[in-house]
């Protein structure tokens, strides 16, 4: 290896940050709200009329301009839906999160809407998605194996 080089190991790359999985979310809602089928593009769009980022347009108009969709209206959709009035308030609370604190904090929105197969040890948890597939999730001491999900249900991380 070449002094030049960089390692793309998995050790080698820095976990991401909050911040960066948020930003990550809205990139791929924008992405399957302006380019992808209408089946896909619909959840998206239903979440930002929810969330009221967009109050004057009605879900057809979002659907026939979704062109003019911006990333920041899917960071401000996701700041609406942790609580907060827009990204510039969320981002900074988003800085002082370690991302085992965002999970936790995250937990309850991104899998109430499923059964999950929850563990008192991570290692019982990594064992049992080994086995069975999903994703191992680390909520304080305990884990939870969920589903491994589309893009809409939050998880993106």
């Amino acid at each position: 290896m070449s002094a030049h080089s960089v390692s793309t190991s998995p050790a080698a790359r820095p976990s991401p940050s909050a911040v960066t999985v948020v930003q990550c979310q809205a990139r791929k809602l924008h992405r399957v709200a302006r380019e992808g089928r209408i089946s896909a593009a619909m959840p998206a769009l239903r979440r930002l009329q929810a969330a009221g980022v967009l109050p004057d347009r009605s879900l057809r108009q979002l659907y026939d301009d979704r062109a003019s969709l911006q990333r920041k209206h899917f960071l401000r959709l996701l700041a609406r839906e942790a609580g907060y009035v827009d990204w510039e308030r969320y981002r900074p609370h988003l800085d002082t999160l370690s991302m085992e604190a965002y999970d936790r904090a995250q937990s309850e929105h991104r899998w109430s809407g499923q059964l999950n197969v929850w563990f008192s040890r991570v290692q019982d948890a990594e064992a049992f998605a080994a086995r069975h597939g999903g994703r191992v999730v680390r909520v304080g001491q305990h884990a939870l194996v969920t589903e491994n999900t589309p893009a809409s249900d939050g998880d993106t991380p």
